[in-house]
């Protein structure tokens, strides 16, 4: 799929903030090669600034299975394999088993807008950002 306009990252990080998965679309907007974000920290992706507050909220997430913006579609900094960190429009949640025990968390990315800010809430009407809404 050469349109980046329809891609859609997934990273999906193990209750230790590993990287146990990441897309074809996440190396395709990202620009990091799979082979070397499996294995690698959640730091590869967040930027440096965000490191503590996004580790607290990580782990009390998997301390208590639940994130208070999951579900919430963001505009998320990213750092990209070029150095540059960019604005993704994304959305997170925690994985959990059938007994509601956190196991992971997964995220979800689409394309970078030009001008988003990080962390203010997506405004698209709904139908753009969740397909068939509406």
């Amino acid at each position: 799929m050469n349109d980046t306009a329809h891609r859609s990252a997934m990273v999906i990080a193990d209750p230790s903030g590993t990287i146990v998965h990441f897309n074809a679309d996440a190396e395709a907007l990202f620009g990091h090669p799979a082979r070397d974000a499996v294995g690698a920290t959640l730091d590869l992706i967040v930027p440096a600034e965000h490191q503590q507050a996004h580790w607290a909220g990580f782990h009390r997430a998997m301390r208590t299975a639940h994130a208070d913006l999951e579900g919430n579609p963001i505009n998320l900094p990213v750092v990209c394999h070029d150095g540059r960190i960019r604005v993704f429009p994304g959305v997170f949640g925690v994985l959990r088993d059938p007994y509601g025990n956190a196991q992971g968390a997964v995220a979800t990315y689409a394309p970078a807008r030009e001008g988003a800010q990080p962390f203010t809430p997506i405004t698209a009407p709904a139908q753009q950002v969740r397909p068939g809404a509406g």
